[in-house]
C-alpha cells in the first residue's frame, strides 16, 4: 500500500510538471473573457451602488482576486441593456474605480440585449454607439476594447462594416465548428487552419475553448499550446465552483510561465 501511494504521488507530481516541460507560453498572449456579463451590473443596481467600492461587490471583488493573483487581464462582455441599466442606478459613482483598473480591466459590445441576435430584431449600430457612450461615461473612454466577441459569433456584414469603421477591430471567432460573423464557408476554414484572417481590415482570431466545458485545464493547455496566442473565455452564468477551479488553474500555469496578458 505504501509502495502504490508513492507511485501515486510521484505520478501526480509529473503530471502537474508535464505541461512546464512539454509546452513554452513565455511568449504567449493571452486574451480572457466573461461573455454575456450581467448579473456583475445588476448587483450594483439593486444595491443603489451604496458600497464604498466597486470591489466590495463579489463580482468584481472576484475578478479583482484573479487580478491579485496571477496578473491577469480580463474583458467583459454585456449586452447594451445591461450597461444602460447600470447608468440609471448611479455607477458612476465608482467611475475611478474603474479608471484605477483599466490597465486590466475593459469591457466590449457583446450585443444589445440577451435575446438571440440570429432573428433579426436588434439594430446594432445604434447599440454598438450606445453602448461605448455609456461605457465611457461610467468607466472611461480607455476601459472600451476593440478586441469582441459577438454574442453566438453572429453579425452580418453590414454590422461588422460599420464597428469596423471605428477602428482597430479585432473579432474572436467560434471555438466550435460555426462559421463566424460575415465570413464564407472557405474564410472561415482558412481561419481554422491558421487561427488568425484578415479580411476588410477586420482581423479574426480562434476562440480556443471556454473553461466551462473543459475536464482537464492542463492537458487543456498542452493542446493549445501555440507561440502566439491563448484566447479562452468562459460566461458569467457557468462561474460555479468547478469553472472557478478551472480558470484559477490555467491561470496559475500562465502566471508559472510569465505568459504576456492583453485585453
Amino acid at each position: 500500500m505504501r509502495r502504490l501511494l508513492i507511485i501515486m504521488l510521484a505520478l501526480a507530481v509529473a503530471l502537474a510538471t508535464l505541461p512546464h516541460i512539454l509546452v513554452d507560453f513565455s511568449e504567449t498572449k493571452v486574451h480572457f473573457s466573461i461573455d454575456d456579463s450581467d448579473e456583475c451590473f445588476a448587483e450594483l443596481v439593486r444595491d443603489s451602488c451604496s458600497k464604498e467600492s466597486l470591489f466590495d461587490y463579489p463580482h468584481w471583488s472576484y475578478y479583482k482576486s484573479l487580478h491579485n493573483r496571477y496578473g491577469c487581464k480580463i474583458t467583459l462582455y454585456a449586452y447594451e441593456e445591461s450597461v444602460e441599466n447600470v447608468l440609471q442606478g448611479r455607477v458612476n459613482r465608482y467611475k475611478s474605480d474603474f479608471c484605477n483598473n483599466v490597465d486590466w480591466l475593459k469591457f466590449g459590445f457583446h450585443s444589445s440585449m440577451a435575446d438571440d441576435p440570429r432573428n433579426g430584431s436588434q439594430d446594432w449600430p445604434a447599440a454598438y454607439d450606445k453602448f461605448n457612450e455609456d461605457v465611457e461615461e461610467f468607466a472611461g473612454e480607455e476601459s472600451i476594447s476593440n478586441i469582441l466577441r459577438l454574442s453566438y459569433f453572429y453579425a452580418k456584414p453590414q454590422d461588422v462594416a460599420y464597428i469596423a469603421s471605428k477602428g482597430g477591430l479585432t473579432l474572436l471567432s467560434a471555438d466550435d465548428d460555426r462559421i463566424s460573423y460575415d465570413l464564407t464557408f472557405d474564410e472561415d476554414s482558412a481561419l481554422k487552419a491558421s487561427e488568425t484572417f484578415t479580411k476588410n481590415g477586420v482581423t479574426y482570431k480562434v476562440t480556443d475553448f471556454r473553461t466551462e466545458r473543459i475536464s482537464c485545464p492542463l492537458l487543456t493547455l498542452l493542446r493549445n499550446n501555440k507561440e502566439d496566442d491563448l484566447i479562452f473565455f468562459t460566461h458569467e452564468w457557468a462561474l460555479d465552483s468547478e469553472n472557478k477551479k478551472n480558470i484559477e488553474r490555467i491561470m496559475k500555469f500562465l502566471k508559472n510561465e510569465k505568459a504576456e496578458w492583453i485585453n
